[in-house]
């Protein structure tokens, strides 16, 4: 949570009001979504190159929060 990407992230959403979470489990993630009435969801993190593995423990967690999706690896 030290990375200039974090800081980025988190200053953007202080800034316009936004809510955000860090490293939720999917049930936390399901109920912060709910609470918060999201209707577009922005998932931002370390790339792959920089943490292998991160892109499928992501895919993982938001299919375990919300079920099978369609998605872009773009």
């Amino acid at each position: 949570t030290d990375s200039a990407g974090w800081k980025c992230t988190a200053k953007a959403c202080n800034d316009f009001k936004r809510p955000y979470l860090e490293n939720p489990t999917p049930a936390e993630l399901a109920e912060w979504v709910r609470f918060h009435d999201i209707g577009i969801l922005n998932v931002a993190g370390n790339r792959e190159s920089k943490n292998p593995g991160v892109y499928q423990k992501t895919m993982d967690l938001i299919v375990a929060a919300f079920g099978p999706t369609e998605h872009n690896n773009s």
